[in-house]
């Protein structure tokens, strides 16, 4: 029976078929179901891979060990390895965050440089015969007080002389009232010191004076750890006469006080500009501004950048170096009209200064005497700072701030830190003591530094300031480009017997009045000095990689592998995740 036989056999295989096809769907269900052990081994298995095939040094090792002792040596190892690459890269980055910067110093050359503004006063604030009305009564109430004062010290000082030692025969006293004046100011409070004894006999006197001396010392110390600022009673006369004298004078309007100073044709009787008269040619007048000093009175600026009804002028500048190729000034300081009891010293203060910069001449300028030729030769610095942590380390406007005292009353526009500090220290005056000194432009009378509230308010003031605790203190940062003018200064006598006598007849030249003034380049290069980074972005870079070589032996190969290891660790998460879902 054939036929049956092969029939069977058919069946046989259909439901051997059906059977595999059974299977296969169950396989493929169990498939589709979420399988977490195959997961989990997945993900340590993927590990232990990238541990096997990485390009980091010494994890290949730590797959590799054969034994519990050298997988925990290598481990160690790469703990170690990485442990100083965070230490070496933390100390990188501190680096960084300090943003340290070099000087670099060098010297460079112009074939023309632009000449400075040139500041003259003269030494003497006011003419003897021009004293205004409205300032002589106070001025010879001053003098009465400081004669009173200086006669009563040389009594005081002739009494303890003749009681101490006796006096010579024959010896007289020939100091004039200003002489001796100078002679007493500094043993006026020693003298009052000693003649306050209430006993006569020398030895009580020696006793209170050794107290006296004791507690004075002890006073002092107490004194200097306080910062103490002396009374009226214990300042020099002298000091106290001039004290007076100013304060009187701020009280008088300028335009009263400018006719009465020194004028500027009495003051430059000559004036050179690279050979040129800057005087009597109208070419060059305009050149000249006036402005009134507390100290010093009228003073005058040569190329300052403005004419003196404020409108901008061009700034003069110089192609050569040499005396002939600059400023030349021959001075008349009429010392016949300087103020007795005022003017101690005879000359000119001279200042060097940018165009629209403020002129402070009793801080940054120099003396030049008469009966003298002055050389003055000039060499510009250019200092160039960064802002290291953009937080205005350095200021870098070149303006002056609206409120600025300076820009107000001398309506000055370039920024400068010792403009910013004096506006600064003026603006708290006049806000807390209700006055200012007249060294600070304002429209209040001068304080009186002598008087008890006044005087603590403005020595608290000035407390601060050294300490930069005022509030505008943060607006005067140093300037990020700055030029700073070297000089160097030569004297020699003016004039000579030859030229004296050749002259004159048309001119006296007196030693005491008369002084010269060249002011000139010494050289048309100059000194460069600027602030760079020294580390930033593309060095921390260069060095933390060098750190990852060093240590643990990793590149930008082995970044990408974490990169691949992190997205197929990624995937199974996922991919067991939306398992579970479903």
């Amino acid at each position: 029976m054939p036929g049956m036989e092969l029939y069977q056999t058919e069946s046989r295989n259909d439901s051997l078929n059906a059977s595999r096809r059974n299977m296969e769907k169950m396989r493929e269900a169990e498939a589709e179901q979420p399988n977490e052990s195959s997961d989990k081994e997945n993900i340590p298995k993927l590990i232990r891979n990238f541990l096997g095939y990485t390009t980091a040094h010494g994890f290949s090792r730590l797959e590799g060990s054969k034994g519990i002792f050298w997988k925990i040596f290598w481990a160690l190892v790469c703990l170690g390895s990485f442990g100083m690459f965070v230490y070496q890269v933390h100390g990188l980055f501190e680096q960084w965050l300090s943003r340290p910067i070099a000087t670099n110093v060098r010297i460079t050359f112009e074939k023309e440089v632009s000449f400075p503004a040139v500041t003259i006063c003269n030494l003497n604030m006011l003419r003897a015969n021009k004293i205004p009305k409205e300032l002589k009564k106070e001025m010879l109430k001053l003098i009465g007080v400081y004669n009173e004062s200086s006669d009563t010290n040389s009594t005081k000082a002739r009494r303890r002389r003749s009681i101490s030692s006796p006096k010579p025969i024959g010896s007289t006293l020939t100091t004039t009232p200003y002489k001796t004046f100078h002679k007493t100011e500094n043993t006026d409070g020693y003298l009052r010191r000693r003649t306050t004894s209430r006993s006569g006999t020398t030895q009580n006197v020696r006793t209170q004076t050794s107290h006296r001396r004791t507690k004075y010392k002890r006073d002092n110390h107490r004194r200097a750890d306080e910062e103490y600022l002396p009374s009226a009673e214990e300042v020099d006369q002298n000091v106290l006469f001039l004290e007076r004298f100013t304060a009187a004078v701020t009280k008088v309007p300028t335009d009263i006080l400018i006719p009465a100073g020194h004028q500027l044709d009495d003051l430059v009787t000559k004036c050179t500009w690279r050979g040129y008269d800057c005087m009597k040619s109208s070419n060059y007048t305009d050149w000249w501004v006036q402005n009134w000093h507390y100290k010093y009175g009228n003073c005058y600026t040569f190329n300052g950048g403005v004419n003196q009804n404020g409108e901008a002028m061009r700034t003069l500048s110089t192609s050569k170096p040499g005396p002939s190729q600059g400023l030349s000034l021959r001075l008349n300081i009429q010392q016949e009209e300087y103020l007795k009891y005022v003017s101690d010293e005879a000359g000119v203060r001279v200042i060097l200064h940018d165009q629209g910069m403020m002129p402070f001449p009793y801080l940054e300028g120099f003396s030049v005497g008469p009966g003298t030729a002055t050389s003055v030769g000039i060499q510009k610095t250019v200092i160039s700072r960064v802002d290291r942590f953009k937080n205005h380390t350095c200021w870098e406007l070149d303006e002056l701030d609206e409120e600025n005292i300076y820009r107000k009353f001398y309506k000055i526009t370039k920024y400068t830190q010792q403009t910013c500090h004096n506006s600064c220290v003026g603006k708290t005056q006049l806000k807390e003591c209700g006055c200012a000194e007249y060294s600070y432009p304002s429209n209040t009378s001068a304080c009186d530094v002598y008087n008890a509230t006044t005087q603590q308010c403005l020595w608290d003031i000035q407390k601060r300031f050294n300490r930069d605790k005022l509030p505008c203190m943060d607006e005067c940062r140093l300037p990020c480009r700055e030029e700073v003018i070297e000089k160097t200064i030569s004297m020699s006598q003016w004039p000579s017997t030859a030229y004296q006598a050749t002259y004159e007849k048309k001119m006296s030249f007196s030693s005491e009045s008369y002084l010269l003034l060249n002011i000139f380049y010494n050289a048309l290069n100059y000194q460069r000095i600027e602030e760079n980074f020294v580390y930033d972005e593309i060095n921390l870079l260069a060095d933390i990689g060098g750190q990852l070589g060093l240590w643990i032996g990793v590149s930008v190969i082995t970044v990408f592998e974490l990169i691949e290891l992190f997205a197929l660790i990624l995937t199974r998460l996922c991919r067991r995740k939306k398992a579970m879902i479903r």
